[in-house]
């Protein structure tokens, strides 16, 4: 009660007190600058609309924004317990039964509720984004009351050590100084993963700097998430700078031992805040004050999660274009949930930059491009020895917004990384069969150099097993899931029987076909199979595809050498892989799939609208008017088992890849995963809808609003401060 006392008296005189006044003024320019600079952002026809809860960005700010706040709060502490002591009352206050703990938590009050106050004047913010946004958009009440929370929480922990300094010395500049020094340093910590990644890194160190972070805490917040640490972080700052200033209050006044005494309470109530915050971070729990639960794993993410026994790794590999971070800490924030949902996650952040090699390895494992990983950024996970990379087309579904500008319309970060981890837990048992022997693409270089290894090697790192098919003719193993001939010169018709029987059975069968010519016959040469692909409603057609508007190189001949990057079918086998990874497809043939009874045809890989057919004489056929493009790969489903016909096997060889030329491997080991039943499930979780915020505004209302924020609201507490100043002295005359 005496500290409540105290408090109220302080908090009287701070409200007279003219360098109340210069603080509060200094405080609304400082936050009208960031709110303006939000506003301009927020306004901006050019920029996409940023990712996350409206008053985010105002109160996460920026590292110059901190740094004047903590300024400002210095400023404000300064006088609490200094200027007392400079000009000897503070011995008048202390007597009994006032003592220095109820004297200096009293000061820290006054100096909190009046922080809160310079705080009121800025819920016109609200209003200016209310009045200004489109129709039918709003912010949620409990982001914003969370992020006033998180202000008046870290306000008071700052505060605290603002009152210590101002306990330990009698003038109010050093107190000042000392003050802004140590939250300086507290602010620096907590930015060194961002300021020093380098020499940070992604360890321990790491980990301390974003547990400290207090522009982090406040995002948080912010959001509508309230994290259970930063609480007991900034409790146990608050506990341990107020215990400092009891201390050096009692510093003279007291004798030794009871100063001592209180010396060694400091010293354990720091410990004791040290533990606990150990514990807050390394065991985190958190409270969704969101209306729709935003930041609450879905019920059929925790069941997943739930049945890992191997451990399960989620690396976000950070963009180098700002204009993606917003999805890829949602990617983090979403990945660190399954982490304390499930001890076995680990989540990791790479920055392609730091670390190029490990860069170029998850570039090659997503068939992406290094550029591409490193401007669009992506997350792999990896489950036991499985590895599965989901780029930025995965994640998010792009639209425009109100503005026309790119927004994002869906986030599909929690749903895409369960779904793998879900794919790898529910992965039955696999043998991919690859026929050998009559010059076809294998483990091992065929004559001409050719080899499938990195697509086999992706299916064995999958948990599937791969095996030699080279008794044929005596039949296919029942243990083979699926039949892969890769460019098979024509196959004996005991071989096409044995075939026949496999896929009538169930099992799955991929042909690709090479550009062989047959010189008995002038015409490119046959498989086989055709009887077998004949019943799948299959067929290879006798020209090669030219299509010089996706010409890749300058090798002749013109256009019968191109890349896919956007004509990618709708089926799971092929879905992720535009428009981001690039298949190169030399000397094709197209595959023409006609109706059957009970076989239903998907196309999986078409050339382009401008795409014709070269026959093997050098003719060149021009496709009918509505004509659709020719397929290069078709998947056929019906009675029996699967049946994927690829007009190239060349196509699908590792040499392109190699070479730097498209991701051919990866199109090779999907379409037998797929075939192997290993597709991506889909666990139909609900799309998330990030809050964004666009305002609609001329430049004339921009320069009106910051024209209230920068100017009016500071000019209207400085009025304020000079009428209770010309009102009192009236009232002393």
């Amino acid at each position: 009660m005496i500290a409540l006392k105290i408090a109220a008296r302080e908090l009287l005189a701070l409200v007279r007190s003219p360098i109340a006044y210069v603080v509060g003024v200094a405080f609304l320019v400082v936050q009208g600058v960031q709110f303006a600079a939000l506003i301009a952002q927020l306004s901006d026809p050019a920029q996409p609309a940023p990712l996350g809860a409206v008053l985010e960005g105002q109160f996460g700010a920026t590292w110059l924004h901190w740094t004047l706040q903590i300024a400002i709060v210095a400023a404000l502490a300064m006088r609490t317990v200094a200027e007392d002591r400079a000009s000897g009352t503070w011995e008048v206050l202390l007597t009994a039964p006032v003592t220095e703990a109820a004297a200096v938590v009293g000061k820290w009050l006054a100096a909190l509720a009046f922080y809160a106050l310079l705080w009121l004047p800025t819920l016109a913010y609200l209003a200016v984004i209310a009045a200004y946004a489109p129709p039918g958009a709003a912010f949620e009440p409990g982001p914003v009351a969370a992020a006033y929370l998180g202000e008046l929480v870290v306000g008071a922990s700052f505060l605290a050590v603002g009152v210590a300094a101002s306990a330990a010395t009698r003038n109010q500049i050093v107190a000042a100084v000392a003050a802004f020094t140590a939250l300086l340093l507290v602010l620096a910590l907590g930015e060194a993963a961002a300021l020093a990644p380098g020499l940070v890194g992604d360890g321990a160190l790491a980990s301390v700097a974003r547990a400290v972070s207090v522009r982090g805490h406040l995002a948080a917040f912010a959001r509508g998430e309230l994290p259970l640490a930063p609480l007991v972080i900034h409790a146990g700052l608050t506990l341990t700078a107020l215990s400092a200033a009891i201390a050096a209050a009692r510093a003279g006044r007291r004798r030794r031992d009871d100063v001592l005494a209180r010396v060694a309470a400091t010293a354990l109530i720091a410990s004791c805040a040290v533990l606990a915050a150990i514990l807050a971070v390394r065991h985190p729990r958190a409270l969704d004050v969101t209306a729709r639960g935003y930041h609450t794993l879905a019920a059929e993410t925790r069941a997943v999660l739930a049945r890992c026994t191997e451990p399960v790794t989620i690396t976000v590999v950070r963009p180098a274009q700002a204009r993606f971070d917003a999805i890829f800490e949602a990617a983090e924030r979403a990945a660190a949930r399954m982490g304390r949902a499930q001890p076995l996650v680990t989540v990791r952040r790479l920055d392609p930059a730091l670390d190029p090699a490990r860069a170029a390895e998850v570039a090659r494992d997503g068939g992406l491009r290094a550029d591409q990983l490193a401007t669009g950024g992506a997350v792999e996970v990896v489950v036991g020895g499985r590895r599965r990379v989901l780029d930025l087309v995965e994640l998010v579904e792009l639209d425009e917004d109100a503005l026309r500008a790119l927004s994002v319309a869906r986030l599909h970060v929690e749903e895409a990384i369960t779904e793998v981890i879900a794919g790898a837990l529910d992965a039955t048992p696999a043998v991919v069969c690859v026929t050998t022997g009559h010059g076809e693409l294998g483990a091992t270089a065929t004559p001409d150099g050719l080899d499938a290894s990195l697509a086999l090697d992706r299916v064995r790192r999958d948990g599937i097993a791969v095996e030699p098919l080279d008794q044929l003719a005596a039949g296919v193993p029942a243990s083979c899931t699926v039949v892969a001939a890769l460019g098979p010169t024509p196959l004996r018709d005991a071989e096409q029987a044995a075939i026949a029987e496999h896929v009538a059975r169930g099992g799955a069968l991929l042909v690709a076909a090479r550009s062989r010519r047959d010189d008995a016959t002038a015409a490119l040469a046959a498989t086989g199979l055709e009887a077998v692909l004949g019943g799948a409603g299959l067929a290879l057609g006798d020209a090669v595809v030219l299509d010089p508007a996706q010409r890749l190189g300058d090798a002749p001949p013109l256009g019968l050498r191109f890349q896919v990057v956007t004509t990618y079918g709708d089926h799971p086998a092929v879905r992720g892989f535009a428009p981001l990874r690039a298949t190169a497809w030399e000397m094709v043939r197209p595959v023409i799939a006609t109706p059957r009874v009970g076989i239903a045809h998907a196309s999986l890989v078409t050339a382009s609208a401008e795409a014709e057919l070269v026959d093997i004489g050098g003719a060149v056929t021009p496709r009918a008017p509505g004509a659709p493009p020719p397929a290069l790969a078709v998947w056929a489903g019906g009675t029996g088992g699967p049946v994927v016909l690829v007009g190239s096997a060349e196509s699908l060889s590792s040499a392109a890849p190699r070479a730097g030329r498209g991701a051919g491997d990866l199109l090779l080991a999907s379409l037998l995963e797929a075939l192997a039943g290993r597709a991506r499930p889909d666990l139909s979780l609900p799309a998330e809808a990030p809050p964004q915020v666009r305002l609609i505004m001329t430049s004339g209302q921009r320069r009106a609003v910051f024209a209230l924020c920068i100017g009016a609201l500071p000019l209207g507490f400085a009025a304020l401060g000079i009428t209770l100043g010309l009102w009192r002295r009236r009232r002393r005359a």
